[in-house]
């Protein structure tokens, strides 16, 4: 734009807005693929996260554009989700299938870090598992269990309820109870959750 003396004025540098979804627990795409296949594109990106390097690879393979990341989302501050500092970043977190525990972990991704979430949780019994160290990370029991922070029934709500129920009898009562629920939740699975 010329100015009054003839000078050129250069307009400031305008931020490039965009948006990244988040695919937390991805494996190997289910949600990631279709997510990029009608909304990727220079203004919307997918990042598939998932601990399973071998689910990620198959990803990659099948669907390049998506970024993948290997981490484990119960280390969620070694995520990074802004890789252009001249962009303004709208970021959501979705989670489909993400069994047991990790669902619980991509929905603290997202509050820890204020952002909207969208989750279809799955597996709910293999949640009250505790992780163990000997598993490793592509062991089905390490990516759906529970790392000890998380503390379950994540519901106030729900934890009152089966405090009263139990007749305020104790804590061991309380897990019992949310354990059979649970297991309820995933009676579609068979006996391994009996």
């Amino acid at each position: 734009e010329e100015g009054d003396d003839g000078a050129f004025e250069l307009e400031p540098r305008q931020k490039q807005k965009r948006a990244l979804i988040v695919d937390a627990g991805s494996g190997a795409g289910n949600l990631s693929i279709p997510l990029d296949g009608f909304l990727g594109g220079p203004d919307v990106g997918v990042l598939a996260v998932d601990v399973n390097e071998i689910a990620l690879q198959r990803l990659a393979d099948r669907r390049p554009s998506v970024k993948v990341l290997c981490a484990d989302l119960a280390n969620s501050d070694n995520i990074a989700m802004e890789d252009d500092p001249d962009s303004e970043m709208a970021v959501m977190v979705v989670s489909l299938h993400a069994c047991g525990a990790a669902t619980d972990l991509a929905i603290r991704l997202a509050t820890d870090r204020r952002l909207p979430f969208c989750m279809s949780p799955c597996c709910s019994a293999k949640a009250v598992v505790k992780r163990k160290r000997n598993y490793g990370p592509q062991a089905s029991g390490y990516r759906s269990s529970a790392p000890v922070d998380i503390i379950y029934p994540r519901s106030e709500w729900l934890q009152k309820s089966l405090e009263q129920r139990s007749g305020g009898s104790g804590e061991e009562e309380v897990q019992t109870a949310y354990v059979s629920l649970a297991k309820v939740a995933d009676i579609g699975l068979g006996p391994q959750t009996l």
